[in-house]
């Protein structure tokens, strides 16, 4: 009797709470509208941002996109890393003369179709760097998100779909981490085989310099002062 007395009294207390919740939005849509419609709009926003909150974190960061840029751009690396060792290989297999006048516009077309090798390198390496740091900035947005579905898988509501996402958000985050390692190795390989072309590209710049004649020498000046001009040395 006394448990049923109990339920009873907790059935009016509630029924007179919802009747009066009724009469509270019956007043207001007849004296203060403006109020209402707040009230809707605030928890439509407290729905929306929970309903958010609970978004498996790998929604939020295009990582398909990014992968296929990474490995696009490594690509491009790749190709253009080859150009350079064979060009340096080439550079290093000319055989110069003490006097080589003769071979003079041969050597200028040799300098210049290297540097031009050795700019779309650049080129490719500035477009990886931007993609480098998009994904950085990725990884960052899901490793943070891991972080919070760890924390919420760690309690007893919904533990096993956070454990899901928590799940798929490491997935994502192992393929971008892989695919960062991987363009910055290349990015690395590169810039020694640049190095290495480089030194060729002195190589043939110098012999020009030295062995070529008045022609050889001009060409050397000018071209130190196109570099001053573009670097604002000098």
């Amino acid at each position: 009797m006394e448990a049923a007395a109990q339920w009873l009294v907790i059935a009016v207390i509630v029924l007179t709470a919802i009747a009066y919740a009724i009469k509270g939005l019956g007043w207001l849509v007849e004296n203060e509208p403006v109020y209402l419609v707040l009230g809707v709009l605030a928890v439509g926003a407290i729905a929306y941002f929970w309903y958010r909150s609970g978004r498996p974190a790998t929604s939020r960061v295009d990582t398909g996109a990014m992968v296929t840029r990474a490995r696009r751009s490594e690509q491009l690396l790749v190709e253009s890393r080859r150009v350079l060792e064979r060009e340096a290989d080439a550079l290093q297999n000319l055989r110069f003369e003490v006097r080589d006048e003769v071979n003079f516009e041969v050597y200028r077309q040799a300098h210049r179709e290297s540097r031009l090798i050795a700019d779309r390198w650049y080129e490719h390496k500035r477009s990886a760097v931007e993609t480098r740091k998009e994904i950085s900035a990725g990884l960052n947005r899901l490793r943070a998100n891991k972080r919070r579905l760890d924390r919420m898988s760690g309690g007893t509501t919904r533990r096993g779909r956070f454990n899901q996402e928590a799940q798929a958000a490491q997935s994502v985050i192992d393929s971008l981490d892989q695919a960062l390692s991987s363009l910055s190795a290349e990015v690395s390989r590169g810039a020694r085989s640049l190095d290495a072309h480089n030194r060729q590209t002195g190589r043939l710049r110098d012999h020009i310099r030295d062995h070529c004649g008045p022609r050889g020498r001009r060409w050397f000046e000018q071209l130190q002062a196109r570099k001053k001009r573009v670097t604002g040395t000098g």
